[in-house]
């Protein structure tokens, strides 16, 4: 069982196929976009944060998609192999795709603020990503005053998270035109 709060940045382990044909999806121009998603500070999906910057956003029943669910097993598989997580019985809550343009940074915020709730992200980037086009994931101490961790955009690249730990998305930098895309998987360990 996951005692504690935990970050864990992983990378290089998924399946090239997988990699490249979730990337493919993800950032395919037939993916329906909203321009609706706010960071909520309270952990709860449901508030209306009308002061918090708007981005893009894609919801709708990831896990029916073959190409999802296959991206789900293998993040799954990987936690398991690197001993984060043994034989738990993990509900996935949430699937969302996140994007982002230069200047759409979101808000320090929480993904939920119960124990036993985990978030992964996944990085749907390019094969290169430039240092220099940002777009990184910040995670701040319980006062959101220091950074305690950086996960850059890497291809084939995921980080697990406690979602009660305080974290900010930020927007790529004006050198890159295109949208920074995160795959967003809500978890709930009983």
């Amino acid at each position: 069982m996951i005692n504690q709060k935990i970050i864990k940045i992983l990378g290089g382990g998924l399946q090239e196929k997988t990699v490249r044909e979730t990337n493919n999806f993800l950032l395919s121009k037939e993916l329906p976009w909203y321009f609706s998603q706010t960071s909520f500070s309270g952990g709860s999906d449901n508030v209306d944060n009308a002061d918090s910057p708007t981005f893009w956003m894609s919801e709708f029943n990831l896990l029916e998609h073959q190409i999802i669910s296959n991206l789900w097993n293998e993040i799954y598989t990987t936690l398991e192999s690197e001993q984060i997580i043994d034989n738990q019985n993990i509900e996935v809550l949430r699937v969302y795709a996140n994007g982002q343009t230069y200047g759409l940074d979101g808000n320090v915020h929480k993904d939920d603020n119960k124990p036993g709730h985990y978030t992964v992200l996944y990085y749907a980037v390019n094969d290169t990503w430039d240092a220099n086009w940002h777009g990184e994931t910040l995670f701040y101490d319980d006062n959101e005053e220091q950074v305690i961790a950086v996960c850059k955009p890497k291809r084939n690249s995921f980080v697990f998270f406690d979602s009660r730990i305080p974290h900010v998305g930020i927007s790529p930098g004006k050198q890159y035109n295109g949208l920074r895309v995160t795959l967003a998987f809500k978890l709930r360990v009983n």
